[in-house]
């Protein structure tokens, strides 16, 4: 009997701890609340922006495309990839900030020296300061990103790709890498379910995958054409700074500076 009775008391503190009712308006009764019995909410949503370091590629540049019979053309320039000022954006799914470990998913997005988009699964730990007013989250994310470099107009009038001859050819370059991203985040509670965030972190990226081309025009008839070729084809030959290579030096290294509005839910 005493066993029943404590697996009776078990089973009804899950269910407690699962939501506490809310009176309905109108007197309708009650509605499950994202609430617990210690007045936590579980899940709150981040929009976030900020400044990002992401470093181009500027060693001088040529790409062959070769032709079955022989022929080719020729896309070149001084700078691959120029470095200039960066920021992102991006959307999380986190735990509350008011629970002590925090688990997030994510996608988040760069854009300057490149464009970037990948998404993320981060853990952490988050610590109170000022009870239910201030918090301090201290937390690491690893995002699988691709990377996409428009290089614009091929300086030719015209390509050949898919047996099709295409005119005022544009040239983009592709590859992915993983990130690891360490950041120190500050919350702050603006009104009852709403929170300002402000933080630091730095970005820690592996080498990049192999480089893919994707050549894209219009054909005869006005419609788009396009191909994608890998690194290893025998169409393309890819030159920086005169060496021939199968990856670039983009990526997303460095300091990096976050501010943040999340609502818990």
């Amino acid at each position: 009997m005493r066993k029943v009775f404590l697996m009776f008391v078990c089973c009804a503190g899950l269910v407690a701890a699962d939501g506490i009712p809310e009176a309905q308006s109108g007197g309708e009764g009650t509605a499950k609340s994202n609430t617990t019995l210690a007045g936590t909410p579980f899940l709150q949503v981040k929009l976030y922006g900020g400044m990002r370091t992401l470093t181009g590629d500027e060693r001088p540049y040529e790409l062959r495309l070769i032709y079955s019979n022989g022929g080719s053309d020729r896309a070149y320039g001084d700078k691959f990839a120029e470095t200039r000022g960066s920021g992102g954006l991006g959307l999380m799914s986190e735990t509350s900030i008011q629970m002590p470990l925090h688990i997030g998913v994510g996608l988040d997005l760069q854009f300057g020296s490149f464009f970037m988009l990948g998404g993320s699964l981060g853990v952490g730990y988050n610590i109170p300061v000022i009870t239910d007013q201030l918090w301090l989250q201290l937390k690491a994310d690893l995002q699988y990103s691709f990377a996409y470099i428009g290089m614009g107009d091929v300086p030719v009038s015209s390509l050949r790709i898919k047996g099709t001859t295409i005119y005022g050819p544009e040239l983009d370059v592709t590859t992915s890498f993983f990130m690891l991203r360490p950041e120190v985040n500050t919350y702050f509670r603006i009104t009852g379910e709403v929170l300002l965030m402000a933080g630091v972190g730095y970005q820690l990226p592996t080498p990049s995958s192999k480089v893919e081309f994707v050549f894209s025009g219009k054909d005869y008839d006005d419609k788009n054409v396009s191909e994608r070729l890998k690194h290893d084809s025998p169409n393309v030959n890819f030159q920086l700074d005169g060496v021939q290579v199968d990856k670039i030096k983009v990526t997303s290294k460095g300091i990096i500076f976050n501010v943040a509005i999340a609502i818990e839910i």
